[in-house]
This record gives structure tokens, sequence and C-alpha cells, in this order.
């Protein structure tokens, strides 16, 4: 209904963005987003996160690398350096995705 309500915004770029938890959850409702072109209008989903965990496991890191690849998704991830929280779910076998840019102090 938003479409027909707002036929300017059609060709409007989609980002997403969160910190830490919000991150999380931005990755995750960039990654079901992106697989809708109502929303995307043929444009990859751009998602940046700030100090986010992962979110998936392998065979989600596999499906969004394809994504990846196919256009429909861009992340990236900016965390800072000695953040534990990035790297909070390694332990469960959770895989970081996007691309990592470390920010460093000094």
């Amino acid at each position: 209904q938003y479409k027909k309500d707002h036929p300017k915004t059609k060709d409007y770029s989609l980002f997403v963005t969160g910190h830490s938890m919000g991150g999380a959850l931005a990755t995750i409702f960039a990654y079901y987003t992106c697989l809708d072109t109502d929303f995307t209008a043929g444009k990859p989903l751009v998602c940046y996160t700030f100090g986010a965990p992962a979110v998936g496991k392998k065979n989600f890191a596999k499906v969004f690398r394809r994504l990846e690849d196919d256009g429909k998704i861009r992340l990236a991830r900016f965390y800072n350096a000695g953040d534990p929280v990035p790297n909070a779910n390694k332990v469960n076998g959770y895989i970081q995705n996007g691309q990592g840019i470390e920010m460093r102090s000094g």
C-alpha cells in the first residue's frame, strides 16, 4: 500500500543500521528484506552495523555470501579493536558476515 500511496519512492535505496544488539537485528532484517524486490527496487540493500555480534552460523553465512555475490545485500561492520561484543558468539559457532572494518584509536 505504501508504494501505491508514495510512487516517488519506488527507486529509493534502502539503508539499515544498528549498534550492538541493534546491529544484529539490523543484519537479520537486512537479510530477510533483501529477498523482497518490492523493498530493494533491484538495488542492493545496504546495512551498516557498529559493534554488532554475529547472528548466524555456517549455513547462514553461506547464503549471506551468495546474496552478496548476487548483489542483493551489502554489509559493512564497524567495530573497535578489543571490543568483545563482535566476537561474543564465536564460541557457539557464529560467523561474522559482510566486510569488517576495525576502528583503532590513536
